[in-house]
């Protein structure tokens, strides 16, 4: 698995704080420098947050690639307007994301709704289910369980993440548009690090995903369809 999270060795002293934070204890001290043990880094982000020396940084794909797609759908997390300090109109950040050369914003949480409104009438049905019921939304979550607390698989919900199905939905609204082109992008923005970060590709086998800097400080993932 490729991660987005990495070492500037030049930078890193061997303090350890990223040692003491990890999660997952995939960082290692060797020679006097951090590692970090791809098998057991689940992109959290923790890191990034807390060294001193700011020697581990997150990386992403160049956002030139948005221009292999004629018709570009942005996919906004609503994390992603908690970067911007004071906003009083998040109009000013979808804007901004047009601006940039998506000709669509479709919002992430609109999926969200959707998805917490099933998650409450499945969990009201009656069915049998292991509860407490853990959204599968987040794939750090995930990751974190899987490595951590695998006895809780069983609760994760049987569900798409919003993401996932935020791309269903936006291309379905561009075909009845008659906006789609030969190739088009669903692009999610959403803060980096930890949520969107060289995420799985959407459950339509069509579909292939990859990261891009944002010019909000942000990552944008990209989820597209030949």
């Amino acid at each position: 698995m490729k991660h987005s999270v990495i070492l500037e060795y030049k930078r890193c002293r061997g303090c350890t704080t990223c040692i003491k934070n990890c999660p997952t204890e995939a960082v290692r001290v060797r020679s006097g420098k951090a590692t970090i043990l791809n098998e057991r880094c689940i992109d959290c982000g923790k890191c990034i947050q807390v060294c001193p020396h700011k020697a581990v940084k997150s990386v992403s794909d160049s956002l030139d690639k948005l221009e292999q797609y004629k018709y570009r759908v942005a996919l906004p997390d609503p994390a992603l307007y908690g970067q911007f300090q004071h906003l009083d109109d998040i109009d000013i950040v979808l804007n901004g994301l047009l601006e940039i050369g998506f000709q669509k914003v479709f919002e992430t949480a609109k999926a969200a709704e959707i998805l917490s409104d099933y998650a409450r009438h499945a969990i009201s049905s009656g069915e049998p289910r292991v509860m407490p019921q853990v959204s599968s939304a987040c794939p750090t979550i995930m990751r974190l369980i899987r490595m951590r607390f695998p006895k809780l698989i069983p609760n994760i919900a049987a569900t798409v993440t919003p993401v996932e199905l935020a791309a269903i939905l936006a291309r379905r609204e561009a075909e009845a548009e008659a906006c789609r082109r030969r190739r088009s992008g669903s692009f999610p923005s959403c803060p980096a690090p930890p949520r969107c970060r060289r995420p799985t590709a959407l459950r339509d086998s069509r579909s292939r995903c990859w990261t891009a800097p944002s010019p909000f400080g942000t990552s944008t993932c990209a989820c597209w369809a030949p």
